[in-house]
């Protein structure tokens, strides 16, 4: 199974090589890495370029838009069957692309996997536990409307036949796009799965988009 790794960027030249960087064997055929350029305007592009990563393409717009924009110009260009997320300043550990491939080969059934994370602030690490595998649709849903589970779109993968139910990601929601892609899959009537794997550490800073204020109201209503 050919597995696509979609990395929406926008000024991300600080973090963008340790990102691209996290990911192994770049050599291997059967995975490939697409970095989806919403517009940027500091360097970002070039260093992506100049690490001359093999299965790597970078797809590009003139025109700032946002990460949901990204992430669906990342999917028209991809050719894998699975779509694993990953955003421009987190990264995943070695065991997080051959993970991905042998649990969708072993679960043909599950359509999306949204695991867990560790987020690092200011040098600490920070992780959690799923304590159910399976929650019920109902109980999953109530959970990420009352934010009371944590989420990332780093550690969400999706079987790319799902979109045909899915559609598109939604470009107009500003914030939130990562909970807001899971509640459509859940009315979509996917098949979610729960993973702890321990293979993705998301990175916080003051430039971070999620901590930032602006929208967030707008987008959770």
């Amino acid at each position: 199974m050919k597995l696509s790794v979609i990395i929406p960027i926008h000024n991300r030249a600080r973090t963008i090589a340790r990102t691209l960087l996290s990911l192994p064997d770049s050599y291997r055929q059967d995975y490939e890495i697409i970095v989806s350029d919403d517009a940027s305007t500091d360097d970002s592009v070039s260093i992506v370029e100049s690490l001359r990563i093999p299965n790597l393409k970078v797809v590009r717009s003139l025109v700032k838009t946002n990460g949901n924009a990204a992430r669906n110009g990342g999917l028209r260009a991809s050719s894998g069957e699975i779509v694993a997320f990953l955003d421009s300043d987190d990264e995943f550990a070695p065991a997080r692309i051959p993970g991905l491939v042998a649990y969708f080969q072993s679960n043909p059934e599950v359509e999306v996997i949204m695991g867990n994370f560790s987020t690092e602030l200011n040098g600490i690490l920070r992780g959690f536990q799923f304590k159910e595998p399976k929650l019920s649709k109902q109980l999953l849903r109530d959970a990420l409307v009352c934010h009371a589970i944590p989420i990332t779109f780093s550690s969400i993968a999706v079987r790319k036949s799902s979109f045909s139910k899915l559609g598109t990601l939604d470009e107009m929601v500003e914030r939130h796009q990562d909970r807001d892609f899971i509640l459509s899959a859940l009315a979509s009537d996917c098949n979610i799965s729960l993973q702890n794997s321990d293979d993705v550490v998301k990175h916080q800073s003051a430039d971070s988009f999620s901590r930032s204020g602006i929208g967030y109201m707008r987008a959770l209503e």
